[in-house]
């Protein structure tokens, strides 16, 4: 089948997350079909292009074809011109809210300037409480006017969870052809790392983009109060600088005991070595479509404490991690002292759970079947 994506923000890019991923795993799975990517030429938030790259034609990468657009080509001719002209089976459309790569083709396709024979769109979250808080107003007029068009009449959502599909029936309504197709996982293939760990100490670590939702500052919070030595290292690019002087107060105001430090953004091809360094992921998200970092960490063998607003639950009874209310402090508390006073081998059965876990889920097959079901 030949799949034409279109997605704001692509690889080699990093910064836009948990949808990039998403995708560039489906590819990775599914080789027998032929995808073409229209995506920018930039990573998000970025004022200068990818270096090496060569812009607005088709490249061959691993099973797929990208085409990079530079800003003054991604607009609503060039988009209309790429979509007439290209050949395909599918039309692949990563947002709900992004202007070009999912409104404009939409629109495209209900006045009859484009016909192509499936449309798929997958929002990625956008439904989600926490996304719509953003510009809500706005938003929310948005969904109403396409609503009383009948403008997404016909085609058929892709969503990952359960959750998911109720906020997608919230706002959309219920008379949608909807598929749930849980999110494809990282696939880690090196083996497992045994770490180091004694009593009285932790190394922590936060991988997210730095935005209020992610909840970094909580994270801090519970770090300050811990009473042994503990190295708290934060990874990801700055997005909000006013949340993160939030943040930095709190830095300030650590204990001798705890060495907090914000390192870097993470390429994708350092995840592994990185997590590797580690005892413990620190994510006490506000609220996750999928989690890939969460996976991510899991398939390492680093177990995680998060919150209960993802998509992984009951980590507890696996024994590979926490899920645990925002509002209980305590139990969070509770469990990074636990933590801290294992040794290593009360740690290593942890650490394997985690990373049997996350093997035995990417060989899940049930989750191919239902994206073959989903591009039939």
């Amino acid at each position: 089948m030949k799949i034409l994506v279109l997605i704001e923000y692509y690889k080699p890019g990093y910064k836009a997350g948990g949808p990039l991923q998403s995708l560039a795993n489906i590819i990775n799975n599914f080789p027998q079909h032929e995808f073409k990517i229209l995506t920018k030429d930039r990573d998000l938030g970025d004022q200068i292009p990818y270096p090496h790259l060569k812009k607005n034609q088709w490249l061959e990468e691993d099973n797929s074809k990208i085409k990079y657009l530079s800003p003054p080509l991604v607009s609503f001719q060039e988009i209309y011109r790429n979509l007439k002209k290209t050949n395909y089976d599918l039309l692949y459309l990563n947002s709900f809210f992004s202007l070009f790569f999912s409104i404009w083709p939409i629109f495209l396709h209900k006045l009859r300037l484009i016909k192509p024979p499936k449309i798929i769109i997958a929002p990625r979250g956008e439904f989600s409480p926490k996304v719509l808080k953003l510009k809500k107003t706005k938003k929310l007029l948005f969904i109403f006017m396409v609503r009383l068009l009948k403008l997404y009449k016909g085609v058929t959502w892709h969503v990952s969870s359960d959750y998911e599909k109720k906020d997608l029936i919230k706002f959309m309504g219920s008379n949608n052809k909807t598929i749930i197709a849980p999110n494809l996982p990282f696939i880690n293939k090196e083996n497992f790392f045994i770490r180091e760990k004694n009593r009285g100490e932790l190394k922590i670590i936060f991988l997210s983009r730095i935005l209020p939702n992610k909840n970094l500052d909580f994270a801090i919070e519970l770090i300050n109060n811990l009473k042994d030595k503990v190295i708290f290292d934060i990874y990801g690019p700055l997005e909000d600088y006013k949340y993160w002087k939030t943040c930095l107060k709190k830095i300030k105001s650590s204990p001798q005991n705890i060495k907090i430090s914000y390192q870097k953004p993470l390429l994708h091809e350092e995840l592994v070595s990185t997590f590797n360094k580690y005892h413990l992921f620190l994510f006490p998200s506000l609220g996750e479509n999928f989690g890939h970092v969460i996976f991510e960490a899991l398939s390492t063998g680093c177990p995680v404490l998060i919150s209960d607003k993802t998509f992984w639950r009951n980590l507890e009874d696996k024994k590979i991690g926490w899920d645990i209310p925002l509002k209980n402090k305590t139990k969070f508390h509770s469990i990074l002292q636990t933590l801290i006073n294992l040794d290593k081998n009360e740690y290593l059965k942890i650490s394997k759970n985690a990373y049997q876990f996350a093997k035995n889920y990417s060989k899940n097959n049930q989750i191919l079947e239902k994206y073959n079901y989903l591009f039939s």
